[in-house]
């Protein structure tokens, strides 16, 4: 017959080891990646009449007008006769189209709502890397976003925008 102190002992030894087994399984709070309401957004958006925001967005003195965290529609862009004419469509949700406008036409009202102001629009990663940016006023760009919603990024004029877009939309 075994002691009582060394039955005692056996019992908090296994205790012990089993206390121990039940807290290595619990996870520990503190080695836990802090959990994101929300992701990152694709790529933000930012307004200017001109040129001079660029230096403020890349260090973050500026708001962003639009977080794009998805497109209604994309589709790439390519051309046998023009190489100028490859790159990516992509459709903002209406949501996102409406806030866009709202906010061009804040920094630059125009008479006539079909007309496009001549405003830059500065596209930057969540991170506020600058991608490339868009003049409103261009022909195309402005009626197409005003009236549909969709942005055309060209090889040719925004390699990097191109680039960064199809990698995180079309990886392969």
């Amino acid at each position: 017959m075994m002691p009582l102190a060394h039955l005692q002992m056996k019992t908090f030894l296994s205790s012990l080891c089993v206390g121990t087994l039940l807290a290595a399984m619990a996870p520990c709070r503190a080695q836990q990646p802090p959990v994101a309401d929300k992701t990152a957004p694709l790529l933000y958006v930012y307004v200017a009449k001109d040129a001079g925001a660029l230096p403020r967005i890349v260090l973050g003195l500026e708001k962003p007008a639009l977080k794009i965290s998805a497109f209604a529609n994309c589709a790439l862009l390519t051309s046998k006769e023009s190489a100028k004419l490859a790159g990516l469509a992509v459709q903002l949700n209406p949501g996102d189209t409406k806030a866009l406008i709202a906010a061009v036409r804040e920094v630059a009202p125009v008479a006539e709502e079909r007309n496009a102001p001549a405003v830059l629009l500065f596209f930057a990663t969540s991170d506020n890397k600058a991608l490339s940016f868009l003049s409103l006023n261009n022909t195309a760009v402005g009626p197409n976003l005003i009236e549909k919603g969709v942005i055309g990024f060209y090889l040719e004029d925004q390699p990097d925008a191109v680039g960064y877009l199809v990698e995180k939309l079309h990886p392969k």
